[in-house]
């Protein structure tokens, strides 16, 4: 035996594997993980539950009342079927994230100690936020693979795409029985931004069921899309113009994607979009026109909602610790704007950043804001894989415009804080993030580098 070759037997001598060795390594692991990752699992099937529940929140008939709330049946689903799924996997949601939210909550509850409003107590009103943030945590921590989000997502689209049937059918005013016509628009845009996303994913052809559900979560998303734009809701109108183009900018912007995958997503947004101002033409154009009138020109409700945000603002200011509970908050706005000569009467801030900085102070609008932060600059912890993978980047870049278009939204309504479109949308949105990072983390085993820090040459090439 030469002596070249005892040298190259010796243990003890560190070995360089090279770049091929490396990128075959990886790209083995990456298969193995990428087909666990595209299995349907049992916590897809409840996700798909809780959202087709979402059509029987919308209609009064089904909500059990419970002192003054009329609890929404989709509640009962991720109660008991979503949340002894979902617990065993809480140490894989986002530390972070989940500090922020039961803070938000304590903050949030204990500004409302005081006395009650007409509407629902205190308790009422905590447990309400309560059950919001446990949807989302609860959600997010079922999606285990791409093939749970994507039939969660469909799940929701359907709900949604139901309720908007029903509704342009029995020509309700309110698609939402037990709340305002404006409404509907929280519920569904969420659902619209989770069809086209899944829609535009070409390079997820393997995951199981994202065929039927691009069919399906497109129709049921343009049904909705319609019954919003019929509906003379200029929050929704916004709403789906930011989709537009959030989607748009994604589909330029992002490297995962070849010409032809960006050609495919670009071709199926136009073809939406010309499809919803279609439905807006044959369906709410004369309401349109005065709706956007009433924009340009100013009205009595633009001016009264600027001057509700406005005046919960000072407000916050004034009592920065904890506010004036979002209990007190209605009643303090209407008198100190004499809106009414009753000295119950109350008006709302239609408006969740003056919502909780009128009623709850400055300290917990930052921890809402820190929240958001949190979601929108999520990056893997220090692992052995630390530098973010294209699916990761993915993911949170639905997670990112998810976090927009909440805030967006929320600036026509504080019931965006327990909706259950938003609620689930957001858990849907983070759970896939959590299931890209597992993946990037399962395919860069203890000292090999992911795919993702290897050199431009051997890494993974774009989807076309």
């Amino acid at each position: 035996m030469t002596g070249d070759t005892i040298e190259a037997m010796n243990p003890n001598q560190a070995i360089q594997p090279s770049h091929h060795w490396l990128a075959a390594l990886s790209a083995r692991a990456q298969g193995v993980v990428d087909y666990k990752a595209n299995r349907l699992t049992i916590g897809g099937i409840v996700l798909l539950l809780i959202g087709l529940a979402v059509f029987f929140s919308g209609l009064g008939i089904f909500r059990v009342r419970i002192f003054n709330l009329r609890l929404q049946p989709y509640l009962l689903l991720v109660a008991a079927g979503g949340l002894p799924l979902a617990i065993g996997r809480l140490p894989k949601f986002p530390m972070k994230v989940l500090v922020g939210l039961l803070l938000f909550w304590t903050l949030y509850a204990i500004s409302m100690v005081g006395p009650a409003s007409a509407r629902i107590t205190p308790l009422e009103e905590a447990f309400k936020l309560a059950m919001g943030i446990m949807v989302i945590v609860t959600v997010a921590l079922l999606v285990s693979s791409r093939a749970d989000f994507v039939l969660g997502s469909l799940g929701l689209c359907l709900g949604i795409g139901a309720l908007a049937a029903y509704g342009l059918a029995e020509e309700e005013a309110n698609i939402i029985e037990v709340a305002n016509k404006n409404s509907y628009s929280m519920y569904a845009l969420p659902a619209v931004l989770l069809a086209i996303y899944v829609a535009v994913r070409v390079d997820w052809n393997k995951v199981s069921g994202k065929g039927i559900t691009v069919l399906l979560g497109l129709a049921s998303s343009l049904i909705a899309a319609l019954a919003i734009v019929s509906g003379g809701n200029r929050s929704g109108y916004l709403g789906l113009a930011l989709i537009a183009l959030m989607i748009g900018l994604h589909l330029t912007f992002s490297r995962r994607f070849g010409i032809v995958g960006k050609s495919r997503g670009m071709l199926l947004l136009a073809c939406m979009v010309v499809a919803v101002i279609t439905g807006l033409v044959y369906k709410g154009a004369e309401i349109f026109q005065q709706r956007v009138e009433q924009t340009f020109q100013g009205d009595e409700s633009n001016t009264l909602r600027m001057q509700l945000f406005t005046t919960a603002v000072e407000i916050g200011f004034e009592n920065p610790v904890r506010g004036v509970s979002p209990q007190q908050l209605p009643l303090i706005l209407a008198r100190r704007l004499h809106l009414d000569a009753s000295p119950d009467s109350v008006r709302d801030t239609h408006n969740v950043f003056g919502n909780v900085i009128g009623g709850c102070g400055l300290i917990t609008t930052a921890v809402l804001l820190y929240i958001g932060w949190a979601l929108f600059f999520w990056r893997p912890g220090k692992t052995a894989s630390a530098t973010p993978t294209a699916g990761f980047l993915e993911a949170r870049a639905l997670l990112r415009m998810m976090v927009v278009l909440w805030a967006v939204r929320g600036l026509f309504s504080e019931e965006i804080l327990y909706n259950p479109g938003f609620c689930i949308g957001l858990g849907l949105a983070i759970g896939l993030c959590i299931v890209e990072l597992e993946v990037m983390q399962k395919t860069a085993p203890f000292g090999v580098p992911a795919m993702g820090q290897l050199p431009a040459a051997i890494g993974p090439r774009q989807h076309r």
